[in-house]
């Protein structure tokens, strides 16, 4: 059966996601916050972005090959396509997401890493203008997680949207998160959002990344504008709607004593 990892570009998740949170937050799951462990990357050698830049094109190519292959076979309607057909298809598109992701966030810095982990937790638990999110409750240890939440890259860009001479300086900012199963939810339960949740295949705003037997994780990009903080914020939004949508998923009999 296909299985996917998905990177979900966000600035705020759906207002329908906001509202089944609200509605389910005696429904919360223990999280465990953490950064990746990395080894800084300030500068790119040329032979570095020339090798990523080829992976990019050549997954693009092999998905267009691919595409017409299938058009040729199966006709021009993808919705048309038996299931072994789309889910060929399906690979072909993650593996241009993931040359993409390995692409934009080549560059990485273990300390702006561990910041943005600070900025989710705070934005987790209702600091500032956040607002608590009620399906999550934070743990102190991996070992008490259901999900542990990785801020694995960040990145930023300049937009011009602060305007004047901030308008130099970068204005669009992105986490890199990935969600894994702790040592308190099943390897099964969370494998059954991977295969089942409507993320996978019918939201339009997900793109995949995978498969990867060695990573089962879902892999979400969080978009905020002006600061990092920002970011964060969407990104709390993401694992709050993650939490909402499967806990029913997730919770059947997956505790482990």
């Amino acid at each position: 059966m296909h299985r996917a990892i998905a990177v979900a570009v966000l600035g705020v998740f759906l207002a329908g996601d906001a509202r089944l949170a609200a509605q389910t937050s005696d429904r919360a799951m223990a999280v465990f916050m953490t950064a990746a462990a990395v080894t800084d990357v300030i500068k790119v050698d040329k032979e570095t972005q020339k090798r990523l830049e080829l992976a990019i094109k050549d997954a693009q190519k092999n998905r267009k090959e691919l595409e017409k292959t299938l058009k040729a076979q199966h006709g021009n309607k993808r919705d048309k396509w038996p299931e072994e057909a789309e889910n060929r298809y399906l690979d072909a598109e993650e593996a241009v997401a993931l040359a993409d992701t390995n692409f934009l966030y080549r560059k990485v810095n273990q300390a702006g890493l561990t910041d943005s982990v600070e900025d989710l937790r705070q934005a987790l638990t209702g600091h500032g203008l956040a607002g608590k999110k009620e399906n999550v409750r934070l743990v102190d240890a991996a070992t008490d997680a259901q999900l542990i939440i990785e801020v694995v890259g960040r990145r930023s860009a300049s937009g011009g949207q602060a305007g004047g001479l901030l308008a130099l300086r970068d204005d669009q900012y992105w986490l890199l998160l990935a969600v894994k199963p702790g040592p308190k939810l099943t390897a099964e339960r969370f494998d059954a959002v991977l295969l089942t949740s409507q993320y996978a295949r019918f939201n339009k705003r997900f793109s995949q990344i995978g498969p990867r037997p060695e990573a089962p994780e879902w892999r979400f990009e969080a978009y905020g504008d002006l600061r990092w903080a920002n970011a964060a914020h969407a990104a709390s939004l993401i694992i709050e709607g993650f939490i909402a949508k499967n806990y029913d998923l997730m919770m059947k009999a997956s505790t482990r004593n």
